[in-house]
């Protein structure tokens, strides 16, 4: 059986990635008893990339540092593969919605990756928390393989599921409403970086950094409030697209104290 998984490592709200090692025992009969004779190991890395401007994904697996230990049949075929479907059952699955690879150990340490690209459809279950025009829709992103154990026998490993949010945003609302993606992982955070030793953006930076760290160096300055937005805390951003008068209302507020 493999070891327990750790979650999805998030690079960006793009990228995402999963590993683990997978372990296959062999046995034999004798006697009447299963006697292990054989077992081997491989390292696992599965990846899912959205693609720029696009709503399609890249899905790939990779196997390496195979590891094998005493008797074991290396004629034995190593399964991957990965789903990719709405998360309502009532939703379409991308396409295709199953990739997959099947080889015995030779020839995945001969061709280590296997991968393919998946479209999401644009008719997924639109999401209670869609804005509008943006119809957002959620997909599973799954890995899976089956492990030879015996010869009567296999091993299922199912991974974690990675959770992408799709839009329509760019296409129905505006080009360029969003940039970069049309899916993003769901619940990433999106973070925008300022380098105060980068003159041109310095005072920016400087200025978002008293508004969260030091409220008393801003002007107003007045001691007791907060600025949201900081990472690490409750209070994220929220995009005001839709809400005109909520923008109008920041913009007001921020010219009456910013005089």
């Amino acid at each position: 059986m493999p070891r327990p998984a750790p979650a999805y490592w998030y690079k960006n709200r793009f990228n995402a990635c999963h590993g683990t090692t997978l372990l296959s025992e062999h046995f034999v009969v004798r006697n009447g008893r299963a006697i292990k004779v054989g077992a081997a190991l491989v390292d696992v890395t599965f990846i899912v990339s959205m693609q720029e401007n696009a709503r399609t994904a890249a899905v790939s697996v990779n196997l390496t540092n195979w590891r094998f230990i005493e008797t074991y049949p290396t004629t034995n075929a190593w399964t991957f593969g990965a789903n990719c479907w709405d998360i309502d059952v009532t939703g379409p699955s991308c396409n295709p919605s199953t990739i997959s690879r099947s080889d015995n150990p030779g020839a995945w340490q001969a061709d280590t990756d296997h991968g393919s690209t998946v479209t999401i459809p644009t008719t997924g279950v639109v999401q209670p928390e869609s804005h509008e025009d943006e119809q957002r829709q959620h997909y599973d992103f799954n890995v899976y393989f089956y492990l030879p154990n015996s010869p009567s026998a296999i091993s299922f490993y199912d991974g974690p599921n990675a959770v992408g949010r799709c839009d329509q945003a760019r296409t129905v609302v505006s080009p360029n409403y969003a940039r970069a993606s049309d899916c993003v992982f769901h619940q990433q955070t999106g973070i925008f970086t300022l380098d105060a030793s980068d003159g041109a953006v310095r005072e920016s930076a400087l200025l978002i950094r008293d508004a969260q760290d030091n409220v008393a160096a801003t002007k107003p300055g007045t001691a007791g409030t907060w600025i949201p937005g900081k990472l690490g805390t409750p209070y994220p951003l929220h995009r005001l697209y839709y809400d005109t008068i909520g923008r109008d209302n920041n913009r007001s507020a921020a010219i009456a104290k910013c005089v």
